[in-house]
Protein backbone atom coordinates (compact mmCIF):
# COMPACT_ATOMS: atom_id res chain seq x y z
CA UNK A 1 0.00 0.00 0.00
CA UNK A 2 1.33 3.62 -1.26
CA UNK A 3 1.65 5.78 2.11
CA UNK A 4 1.62 9.34 1.03
CA UNK A 5 4.35 11.26 2.34
CA UNK A 6 4.11 14.38 4.76
CA UNK A 7 4.97 16.66 1.59
CA UNK A 8 2.94 14.45 -0.31
CA UNK A 9 -0.17 15.70 1.40
CA UNK A 10 1.06 19.50 1.42
CA UNK A 11 1.30 19.03 -2.18
CA UNK A 12 -2.41 17.43 -2.28
CA UNK A 13 -4.09 19.91 -0.09
CA UNK A 14 -2.37 22.63 -1.89
CA UNK A 15 -3.95 21.68 -5.33
CA UNK A 16 -7.23 21.50 -3.95
CA UNK A 17 -6.98 24.49 -2.21
CA UNK A 18 -6.02 25.98 -5.50
CA UNK A 19 -8.66 24.27 -7.55
CA UNK A 20 -11.66 25.60 -4.94
CA UNK A 21 -9.81 29.29 -5.74
CA UNK A 22 -10.17 29.27 -8.74
CA UNK A 23 -13.48 27.88 -8.89
CA UNK A 24 -14.58 30.62 -6.19
CA UNK A 25 -13.23 33.27 -9.08
CA UNK A 26 -14.81 32.16 -11.55
CA UNK A 27 -18.42 32.02 -9.95
CA UNK A 28 -17.16 35.73 -9.25
CA UNK A 29 -16.83 36.77 -12.51
CA UNK A 30 -19.84 35.09 -13.57
CA UNK A 31 -21.22 37.09 -10.84
CA UNK A 32 -20.67 40.49 -11.98
CA UNK A 33 -21.18 39.91 -15.66
CA UNK A 34 -24.59 39.01 -14.20
CA UNK A 35 -25.11 42.03 -12.52
CA UNK A 36 -23.67 44.00 -15.59
CA UNK A 37 -26.54 42.20 -17.73
CA UNK A 38 -29.15 42.85 -15.59
CA UNK A 39 -28.07 46.76 -14.95
CA UNK A 40 -28.08 47.23 -18.61
CA UNK A 41 -31.28 45.50 -19.41
CA UNK A 42 -32.96 47.14 -16.56
CA UNK A 43 -31.31 50.48 -18.12
CA UNK A 44 -32.86 49.55 -21.50
CA UNK A 45 -36.37 48.99 -19.95
CA UNK A 46 -36.20 52.78 -18.26
CA UNK A 47 -35.01 54.63 -21.02
CA UNK A 48 -37.78 52.89 -23.52
CA UNK A 49 -40.46 53.34 -20.80
CA UNK A 50 -39.25 57.31 -20.13
CA UNK A 51 -39.59 57.43 -24.13
CA UNK A 52 -42.41 55.84 -24.52
CA UNK A 53 -44.16 57.95 -21.61
CA UNK A 54 -42.68 61.27 -23.38
CA UNK A 55 -44.34 60.13 -26.60
CA UNK A 56 -47.32 59.77 -24.74
CA UNK A 57 -47.42 62.68 -23.42
CA UNK A 58 -46.53 64.88 -26.67
CA UNK A 59 -49.31 63.03 -27.78
CA UNK A 60 -51.98 64.49 -24.98
CA UNK A 61 -50.65 67.77 -25.02
CA UNK A 62 -50.53 68.39 -28.87
CA UNK A 63 -53.95 67.13 -28.95
CA UNK A 64 -55.47 69.16 -26.06
CA UNK A 65 -53.85 72.11 -27.83
CA UNK A 66 -55.49 71.66 -31.01
CA UNK A 67 -58.72 71.29 -29.27
CA UNK A 68 -57.84 74.49 -27.08
CA UNK A 69 -56.99 76.80 -30.18
CA UNK A 70 -60.35 75.64 -32.26
CA UNK A 71 -62.40 76.42 -29.21
CA UNK A 72 -61.37 80.00 -28.75
CA UNK A 73 -61.73 80.23 -32.93
CA UNK A 74 -65.12 79.25 -32.95
CA UNK A 75 -66.09 81.12 -29.92
CA UNK A 76 -64.69 84.53 -30.99
CA UNK A 77 -67.73 86.60 -30.50
CA UNK A 78 -66.56 89.32 -32.65
CA UNK A 79 -64.86 87.64 -34.86
CA UNK A 80 -65.37 84.04 -35.42
CA UNK A 81 -62.53 81.84 -37.11
CA UNK A 82 -59.71 84.09 -36.00
CA UNK A 83 -56.99 82.57 -34.26
CA UNK A 84 -54.27 84.35 -31.86
CA UNK A 85 -50.68 85.57 -32.42
CA UNK A 86 -48.16 82.91 -31.44
CA UNK A 87 -45.82 84.59 -28.38
CA UNK A 88 -42.38 85.72 -30.04
CA UNK A 89 -39.45 86.77 -28.28
CA UNK A 90 -40.25 90.20 -26.77
CA UNK A 91 -38.35 93.60 -28.40
CA UNK A 92 -37.76 95.35 -24.93
CA UNK A 93 -36.88 92.43 -22.92
CA UNK A 94 -36.38 89.63 -24.90
CA UNK A 95 -38.14 86.56 -23.50
CA UNK A 96 -41.30 84.50 -23.66
CA UNK A 97 -43.76 85.63 -21.81
CA UNK A 98 -46.62 83.32 -22.91
CA UNK A 99 -49.04 86.07 -24.74
CA UNK A 100 -49.33 86.41 -28.06
CA UNK A 101 -47.53 89.44 -29.98
CA UNK A 102 -49.36 91.68 -32.62
CA UNK A 103 -47.75 94.36 -34.30
CA UNK A 104 -47.13 94.75 -38.08
CA UNK A 105 -48.48 93.27 -41.02
CA UNK A 106 -48.25 89.44 -41.17
CA UNK A 107 -49.14 89.59 -44.96
CA UNK A 108 -45.62 91.30 -45.24
CA UNK A 109 -43.78 89.84 -42.37
CA UNK A 110 -44.78 86.10 -41.79
CA UNK A 111 -42.24 85.99 -39.47
CA UNK A 112 -45.47 87.61 -37.21
CA UNK A 113 -46.94 84.03 -37.80
CA UNK A 114 -44.76 81.56 -35.99
CA UNK A 115 -43.50 80.99 -31.95
CA UNK A 116 -44.60 79.57 -28.82
CA UNK A 117 -48.39 78.76 -27.88
CA UNK A 118 -49.76 81.85 -26.48
CA UNK A 119 -51.53 80.38 -23.09
CA UNK A 120 -52.36 83.84 -21.61
CA UNK A 121 -54.13 85.28 -24.56
CA UNK A 122 -53.59 88.03 -26.61
CA UNK A 123 -51.09 91.26 -25.53
CA UNK A 124 -54.18 93.25 -26.02
CA UNK A 125 -53.78 94.31 -29.39
CA UNK A 126 -56.90 91.93 -30.80
CA UNK A 127 -59.97 90.90 -29.13
CA UNK A 128 -60.60 88.68 -27.05
CA UNK A 129 -57.91 88.71 -25.07
CA UNK A 130 -58.68 85.48 -22.74
CA UNK A 131 -55.53 82.96 -23.12
CA UNK A 132 -56.69 79.70 -24.20
CA UNK A 133 -57.00 78.20 -21.04
CA UNK A 134 -54.01 75.72 -21.47
CA UNK A 135 -50.56 75.64 -20.44
CA UNK A 136 -49.52 72.45 -21.91
CA UNK A 137 -45.27 71.52 -23.04
CA UNK A 138 -43.68 68.57 -24.16
CA UNK A 139 -41.70 65.59 -22.68
CA UNK A 140 -38.61 67.72 -22.04
CA UNK A 141 -40.93 70.33 -20.31
CA UNK A 142 -40.63 72.75 -23.98
CA UNK A 143 -43.57 75.27 -24.30
CA UNK A 144 -45.19 73.97 -27.35
CA UNK A 145 -44.75 76.18 -30.47
CA UNK A 146 -47.57 77.44 -32.93
CA UNK A 147 -47.47 78.75 -36.50
CA UNK A 148 -51.16 79.93 -37.74
CA UNK A 149 -52.29 80.68 -41.68
CA UNK A 150 -52.43 84.48 -42.43
CA UNK A 151 -55.73 84.42 -43.33
CA UNK A 152 -56.85 83.58 -39.56
CA UNK A 153 -55.34 86.25 -38.28
CA UNK A 154 -56.51 90.04 -37.72
CA UNK A 155 -54.78 92.14 -40.22
CA UNK A 156 -53.31 95.73 -39.63
CA UNK A 157 -53.44 96.82 -43.03
CA UNK A 158 -56.26 96.79 -44.43
CA UNK A 159 -58.00 96.21 -41.63
CA UNK A 160 -59.13 93.05 -41.93
CA UNK A 161 -60.31 90.37 -39.53
CA UNK A 162 -61.79 86.57 -40.55
CA UNK A 163 -64.76 85.60 -40.97
CA UNK A 164 -65.45 81.48 -41.20
CA UNK A 165 -66.98 82.02 -45.03
CA UNK A 166 -67.31 78.48 -47.15
CA UNK A 167 -66.51 81.24 -50.33
CA UNK A 168 -63.27 83.03 -49.11
CA UNK A 169 -62.05 80.00 -47.38
CA UNK A 170 -61.76 77.59 -50.66
CA UNK A 171 -59.56 80.49 -52.62
CA UNK A 172 -57.90 81.25 -49.42
CA UNK A 173 -53.67 79.98 -48.96
CA UNK A 174 -53.15 78.13 -46.84
CA UNK A 175 -49.88 76.48 -44.73
CA UNK A 176 -48.50 73.61 -46.03
CA UNK A 177 -47.66 69.84 -44.51
CA UNK A 178 -45.43 66.99 -45.33
CA UNK A 179 -44.10 64.27 -44.04
CA UNK A 180 -40.47 63.29 -43.52
CA UNK A 181 -40.16 62.16 -47.37
CA UNK A 182 -41.58 65.26 -48.70
CA UNK A 183 -44.56 64.04 -49.32
CA UNK A 184 -47.85 66.63 -48.73
CA UNK A 185 -50.38 65.80 -46.40
CA UNK A 186 -52.49 68.80 -46.90
CA UNK A 187 -51.70 72.37 -48.32
CA UNK A 188 -55.29 73.54 -45.84
CA UNK A 189 -53.81 74.03 -42.78
CA UNK A 190 -54.73 76.32 -40.61
CA UNK A 191 -52.30 76.09 -37.84
CA UNK A 192 -49.27 73.96 -36.80
CA UNK A 193 -48.66 72.67 -33.66
CA UNK A 194 -44.76 71.21 -32.81
CA UNK A 195 -43.48 69.36 -29.56
CA UNK A 196 -39.45 70.84 -30.05
CA UNK A 197 -38.45 67.23 -28.27
CA UNK A 198 -34.68 66.98 -27.76
CA UNK A 199 -32.13 69.69 -28.32
CA UNK A 200 -29.72 68.80 -31.05
CA UNK A 201 -26.41 69.90 -31.18
CA UNK A 202 -25.97 72.89 -29.61
CA UNK A 203 -29.75 74.26 -29.25
CA UNK A 204 -30.74 76.19 -26.01
CA UNK A 205 -33.95 75.76 -24.23
CA UNK A 206 -34.03 79.10 -22.77
CA UNK A 207 -36.48 81.92 -22.36
CA UNK A 208 -34.32 83.81 -24.56
CA UNK A 209 -33.35 81.81 -27.10
CA UNK A 210 -34.54 82.06 -30.50
CA UNK A 211 -36.97 79.98 -32.65
CA UNK A 212 -34.03 77.66 -34.43
CA UNK A 213 -32.87 76.54 -31.26
CA UNK A 214 -35.86 74.85 -30.75
CA UNK A 215 -37.52 73.93 -34.28
CA UNK A 216 -35.17 71.75 -36.70
CA UNK A 217 -34.94 71.56 -40.53
CA UNK A 218 -34.53 68.73 -43.01
CA UNK A 219 -32.61 67.41 -45.78
CA UNK A 220 -35.07 65.73 -48.29
CA UNK A 221 -33.65 64.84 -51.35
CA UNK A 222 -32.22 67.86 -52.60
CA UNK A 223 -34.39 69.78 -50.71
CA UNK A 224 -34.04 71.25 -47.61
CA UNK A 225 -37.23 72.64 -45.39
CA UNK A 226 -36.84 74.88 -41.81
CA UNK A 227 -39.75 74.15 -39.08
CA UNK A 228 -37.74 77.00 -37.70
CA UNK A 229 -38.61 80.22 -40.70
CA UNK A 230 -41.66 81.10 -41.94
CA UNK A 231 -40.74 83.20 -44.92
CA UNK A 232 -43.77 82.46 -47.57
CA UNK A 233 -47.62 82.78 -47.20
CA UNK A 234 -48.20 78.78 -47.58
CA UNK A 235 -45.41 77.65 -45.50
CA UNK A 236 -43.98 74.07 -45.31
CA UNK A 237 -43.87 72.43 -42.50
CA UNK A 238 -42.26 68.75 -42.19
CA UNK A 239 -43.62 66.29 -39.39
CA UNK A 240 -41.10 64.92 -38.01
CA UNK A 241 -39.91 62.52 -35.24
CA UNK A 242 -38.17 63.59 -31.49
CA UNK A 243 -34.46 62.75 -32.15
CA UNK A 244 -34.40 60.15 -29.46
CA UNK A 245 -36.66 58.10 -32.10
CA UNK A 246 -34.24 58.49 -34.99
CA UNK A 247 -31.27 56.73 -36.10
CA UNK A 248 -28.00 58.59 -35.39
CA UNK A 249 -27.41 57.98 -38.70
CA UNK A 250 -30.60 59.36 -40.35
CA UNK A 251 -29.57 62.50 -42.41
CA UNK A 252 -32.83 63.94 -42.61
CA UNK A 253 -32.16 66.40 -39.89
CA UNK A 254 -30.31 69.16 -40.31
Amino acid sequence: MCVPTQVELVMTCLSKSSKQQHGAALMLLVFIIAIVMTTYLVKSFNNEAMKAERKQQDARNLASAKDALMAWAVSNELHPGQFPYPDRLETTTPIYDGRGDCGGNPISNFSLLLGQLPIYGSDGCVSPVEGLGIDAGDGYGNRLWYAVSPNLVHIYSPSVDPVINPETMNSATWLEVRDRNGALVSNRVAAVIIAPGEAIGNQSRSNTATVDNFLDGFQIGANTYSNSDFDDIDEDFIIGDALEHVDDNDPTYT
